[in-house]
């Protein structure tokens, strides 16, 4: 195995595509730069060797190589969000100006809301901002229930903490792989009433994926969970985004297949996203729909 010298994460050699096990410290692609996948570039000035980090996609890259890259302009160190990509900027503004506002499915007075809780360090927030916080926070509550019947409990073996409240309160880490900031949690509801969830979490324009969905039990076999995956994926094709991704588990394998239009994701395949902090989980089958 080998073994992140600046987080827990472990790879098995051939899975990094690695001939010969690497010399010295050795960082895991969370914490290399994107662009030239050095953690540490000792020619750059102190400024260059500065980390940037997209506010999309969170992934990190060296001001000095940015600087290099030709299409980034980039005159000083930016203060405040920075995007790596134009695409990257579209994605989370489009994102922000879905959030909290019920759109019509179109069926029987369905609805589905993309949703994320609100920072606590916000202090620009009025009382309906407060009461909107609250709103959501409930709505959360009640996914995560949702959740809990749907799958057996997830610990993370490193805190020991709940996996599906992570994701779906979105809970940061500074161990990237541990770090669930950028998911937003995708309601589908029938007059105030939950019937289906997914979280969901975007990688620029290459890839989104979904490691969670489900749907009350009252509310399976009528067609609700395809509603609410039809939905999400015509957003994402207004967003450009080329793959979804998402871990099968063996028993429903064949229905993502056969039924959603996945495919199982090949070894080579699954190499070209080692970059991308992808939850996966044990015995789960990786699954793609172009």
């Amino acid at each position: 195995m080998v073994l992140c010298d600046k987080c827990p994460s472990s790879f098995h050699q051939s899975c990094l595509g690695l001939k010969e096990l690497p010399e010295g410290d050795w960082f895991c692609p969370s914490y290399c730069c994107t662009i030239c996948g050095e953690n540490k570039f000792d020619e750059y000035s102190e400024e260059d060797k500065f980390i940037l980090s997209c506010h999309q996609w969170e992934r990190q890259y060296h001001v000095g190589c940015v600087r290099k890259q030709r299409h980034f302009e980039l005159e000083t160190y930016p203060n405040g969000t920075w995007f790596c990509s134009t695409q990257c900027k579209k994605i989370f503004l489009g994102f922000q100006k879905l959030l909290g506002k019920p759109i019509p499915v179109g069926v029987d007075n369905l609805t589905w809301t993309l949703v994320k809780p609100t920072r606590s360090e916000r202090f620009d927030m009025d009382v309906s901002d407060i009461e909107a916080s609250k709103e959501d926070y409930s709505k959360l509550n009640a996914a995560v229930n949702v959740m809990h019947e749907c799958f057996e409990p997830i610990k993370d073996p490193h805190t020991g903490s709940d996996l599906v409240e992570n994701v779906i309160f979105c809970r940061g880490s500074d161990l990237k792989r541990l770090n669930f900031q950028g998911f937003y949690t995708v309601l589908l509801e029938r007059n105030d009433a939950l019937i289906s969830v997914a979280a969901i979490r975007v990688f620029r324009e290459k890839l989104a994926e979904i490691p969670l969905i489900g749907t009350q039990s009252q509310y399976r076999h009528l067609g609700m969970c395809r509603i609410l995956m039809n939905e999400i994926e015509k957003k994402l094709m207004e967003f450009g985004v080329e793959r979804l991704i998402l871990p099968a588990a063996p028993s429903v394998l064949d229905t993502w297949v056969t039924s959603f239009g996945f495919s199982k994701m090949t070894e080579s395949e699954r190499l070209r996203f080692l970059d991308y902090t992808l939850l996966d989980f044990q015995d789960a089958v990786m699954c793609q729909k172009l």
